[in-house]
């Protein structure tokens, strides 16, 4: 399969990572869509709306 990431999940706010979640092999705990809603419920500076 060749070489692959690592699963992982991040948050970027105007070109900066705010959050990132790197699993462990064979994990799927914090890259999960509920844990980045978490993240971004619990930080007001994660949370804004672009019209």
């Amino acid at each position: 399969m060749g070489i692959r990431s690592q699963r992982y999940a991040m948050m970027i706010d105007d070109g900066v990572v705010k959050t990132l979640n790197v699993e462990a092999p064979g994990k799927f705990e914090v890259s999960n869509v509920e844990s980045i809603l978490d993240v971004a419920m619990n930080d007001a500076a994660a949370i804004r709306v672009v019209s």
